[in-house]
């Protein structure tokens, strides 16, 4: 599938080889700023538009909680 080219990418660039979701949690865990907006862009891009504003919102909310 075409999604899972950028996700591909993105998780090989932060070493993180688990899927997208996993690399979500553990790039929000391991507190690697870059590689979690890298992600969180990669991600944003696969989003419907009308629905990006609030899975951001979410994904940062959870993301703090996790680091917290």
């Amino acid at each position: 599938m075409a999604m899972s080219s950028p996700i591909r990418r993105e998780t090989r660039r932060s070493n993180i080889t688990i899927p997208a979701t996993g690399a979500i949690t553990r790039g929000a865990k391991t507190g690697n700023a870059t590689s979690r907006i890298e992600i969180m862009a990669t991600m944003a891009k696969l989003i419907d538009k009308r629905s990006r504003k609030s899975f951001v919102f979410l994904w940062w909310r959870d993301m703090y909680n996790l680091t917290a």
